[in-house]
């Protein structure tokens, strides 16, 4: 599945027009699951090396744990999210459960998710101005 996301953040970008080289990607979530600190065997490490080694700049926000894989660190959901092309949602953690889609649309330079664990109702992404590409729905929900 790592693979197939960061497949899907690629066809995301493309369908605005944009190069995941230079791309500014939040993803939410370096733990394996929800609720926990720990990193092992976690999809994040691989998503976020693949991103990386394609030339994107990656930010990750945790808030249970402080890896991330090499890429830059935020300390708030709202520093990761200032001007990313894409937020992926990695991990099921409860705080994401409840996202203010409308704080983040504020925040964002495009509004694309990339929805790993299903955590965001497809409906209100796009109530909200998202493209929402979430992994297992098979389509694009966007407005």
């Amino acid at each position: 599945m790592p693979r197939h996301t960061v497949e899907i953040i690629e066809r995301a970008l493309k369908d605005v027009s944009l190069s995941i080289e230079g791309a500014r990607i939040a993803v939410f979530g370096a733990a394996y699951k929800g609720g926990v600190d720990d990193t092992r065997e976690s999809p994040a490490k691989y998503i976020v090396k693949e991103l990386l080694g394609k030339g994107a700049k990656v930010v990750i926000y945790d808030p249970y744990t402080g890896e991330s894989f090499d890429a830059e660190r935020a300390d708030t959901l709202e520093d990761a999210v200032k001007d990313a092309d894409v937020v992926v949602i990695v991990t099921d953690h409860p705080e994401f459960k409840n996202l203010s889609l409308e704080n983040i649309a504020k925040l964002v330079r495009h509004k694309i998710i990339v929805d790993g664990r299903r955590v965001v109702e497809p409906h209100q992404a796009v109530k909200h101005g998202f493209r929402y590409y979430g992994i297992g729905y098979g389509k694009v929900y966007k407005l």
